[in-house]
This record gives C-alpha cells, structure tokens and sequence, in this order.
C-alpha cells in the first residue's frame, strides 16, 4: 500500500513539474519574440502623425534620449520614448496603424 501511495505522489508531483516548465517556456517565447521585433530609431523615423501627438503632449525632441518601433503583428506599430524632462527619466508610448 505504502509503494502505491509513492507511486501516486510522485505521479502527481512529475505532472506538476511538466505543466510548471510549459508556462516558464511560453513567458520566455513571448518575451523573446517581442524583443526581436522591437528595434531602436531616431526621432526623425518616427511616423508624422506620431511626432504630431508628442509635440501636442508638450514633449519636444530635445527630451527625446531613445525611441523603440515594436511592430505587434496586429496592424500597430508602437513607439515607445524614453525622456529625460527636468532631470526626471520617464517612458511613453504611442500606437499607429500600419498599412
């Protein structure tokens, strides 16, 4: 009875441990296939109608230090700004329809 009762154990537990790695595994892919879609920029690259929204925020370029284009593969295009404004580093961003 005892060894049965260890054999269900550690069924139970081998099952556990299988269904564990499988979202450790889909975290990483997400995060992998995310980063190989996003790519630094400049400013200038940035879609008319992006910079448009910035500038109308009250940001300038000036306060610009990085920008990201992450392409979802959805139809939008996300822009994502790293600022320094008044010693103060900030992150925003901006969604754009692609063609």
């Amino acid at each position: 009875m005892k060894k049965l009762v260890f054999t269900a154990v550690l069924a139970a537990a081998s099952i556990g441990l299988s269904q564990a790695n499988t979202i450790v595994d889909h975290a990483e892919t997400t995060q992998e296939a995310t980063l190989q879609n996003e790519k630094e920029i400049k400013f200038s690259e940035v879609p008319e109608a992006v910079q448009n929204a910035f500038m109308q925020d009250g940001y300038k370029e000036e306060d610009v230090l990085k920008v990201w284009e992450i392409d979802s593969g959805e139809g939008l295009t996300e822009y994502k700004f790293l600022l320094e404004v008044d010693g103060q580093k900030s992150e925003i961003s901006y969604k754009a329809q692609t063609k």
